[in-house]
């Protein structure tokens, strides 16, 4: 009996070794996967911002997409709990509105607190498009998009203030530059509610203007080109100085009649000659009837 109970008592101490050592090493166990976890996964990401109401908005690192999401009715949005590379110092967002009039682009800078980084409040400027790129000298660049409601949007060309308009309560704005001359120009948009500016906007627009006649020009027409002198054949000289006798000869028929040569010709037949080469052209001409004495003459 002694036997059995001693076995006993041994069974159950080599039982219960193992298992205060298990419920020991647990701690250590779950704090190690939780180091892991920080240290392969990088950094946990958190951030709040707003930009125009529905806008699609894409985060990325590096260039590269993590994640991306879709503001609500108010133009707020939210990335919770995004995993990111340990080394990350800068994070983009590229945000296109819900019609997809034009594009924005804007990069903050964060700072990881014990592998979390927290980002809150982005005003991201507003999208940008334009009716065309292509603007005639003298006429307006129309650009548009979509911003916070309220907001006061700013639309620069070249580093300078080009128009500055107020967005509807859906966001939209609309507003016009004049060209005045032929050239490159770089439009981007940023935007100020209740005093406080957007981030820098990165994405720009590239337009030309040009001059109205660019592209239009009508031919002139030309008259076709004639060969030269020596080009000419030896028989259209011949065939012109014939002409230019014939007609000399006309004129001097008509208007000297008894200074101009008479051409004669020997009589084909007896009591048949010609008294000038050129009398038919010339002579009168007589009724169809003639030959009736009394008709035609």
């Amino acid at each position: 009996m002694k036997r059995i109970l001693l076995l006993l008592i041994v069974s159950c101490a080599l039982f219960l070794v193992p298992l205060s050592k298990a419920h020991a090493q647990t701690p250590a166990t779950k704090s190690g996967t939780t180091n892991i976890q920080v240290t392969v996964g990088g950094n946990v990401l958190n951030v709040t911002g707003y930009i125009a109401p529905f806008a699609s908005i894409s985060l990325t690192v590096n260039d590269t997409v993590v994640t991306s999401t879709v503001a609500d009715d108010l133009g707020n949005f939210t990335f919770t709990n995004v995993a990111v590379p340990k080394a990350t110092s800068t994070i983009c967002f590229d945000a296109v509105d819900f019609k997809k009039f034009g594009e924005s682009l804007a990069c903050v800078t964060v700072t990881p607190i014990d592998g979390v980084i927290t980002k809150t409040g982005v005003f991201l400027p507003p999208t940008l498009g334009v009716q065309r790129v292509d603007v005639f000298v003298g006429d307006n660049a129309d650009a548009f998009g979509y911003g916070m409601p309220g907001a006061s949007i700013t639309v620069h060309i070249n580093g300078s203030t080009g128009c500055v308009t107020t967005a509807d309560v859906t966001g939209y704005y609309k507003c016009s530059i004049v060209i005045d001359k032929a050239g490159t120009y770089t439009l981007f948009a940023d935007s100020v509610l209740q005093g406080k500016p957007s981030e820098a906007q990165l994405k720009k627009i590239l337009i030309k203007g040009i001059t109205s006649g660019k592209g239009n020009i009508t031919p002139v027409p030309t008259l076709p080109a004639f060969p030269g002198v020596f080009a000419i054949p030896w028989w259209v000289w011949l065939l012109l100085i014939l002409v230019v006798i014939i007609l000399i000869i006309i004129l001097l028929r008509k208007y000297l009649p008894h200074g101009a040569p008479v051409v004669g010709i020997p009589a084909a037949a007896p009591g048949f000659r010609f008294a000038h080469l050129f009398d038919a052209l010339f002579r009168e001409k007589k009724l169809h009837h003639h030959w009736m004495k009394g008709v035609g003459y």
